[in-house]
């Protein structure tokens, strides 16, 4: 896993490239609504809600740190310690692996993907 400054980095793009692509962020959007409606996350409210703010974050070429994931997504208060609490690195695990479903399945023809990369 990436040190906690970079958990959010480069998650988006053609063929699994990062945020500094040519894809539009309209597509990037239509693509992470796909992937929410998909049943590899629709029923996974915690990936769901990492996947949005990660995208969003992506977008904005702003990687959040692991405490602001800890706050922002997993509701984790001012006194989260990555170190005590693995809360965020295991989202992030559990995010990589329905992406992966997907696009093994339904998403395997699809130009856009989505990346979290490991650390």
């Amino acid at each position: 896993m990436r040190a906690a400054e970079d958990i959010g980095g480069a998650i988006l793009g053609a063929q699994s490239v990062n945020a500094q692509t040519d894809v539009e962020p309209d597509a990037i959007r239509r693509h992470t609504e796909k992937l929410l409606l998909s049943d590899q996350l629709c029923k996974y409210e915690t990936s769901r809600k990492l996947l949005l703010y990660l995208v969003e974050r992506s977008l904005l070429n702003d990687a959040p740190k692991e405490s602001e994931i800890a706050f922002d997504v997993f509701g984790k208060g001012a006194s989260f310690s990555g170190a005590e609490d693995s809360v965020v690195r295991v989202g992030a695990r559990t995010l990589r692996q329905k992406l992966a479903e997907y696009y093994a399945g339904p998403g395997h023809s699809d130009a856009l993907r989505l990346d979290i990369p490991k650390g």
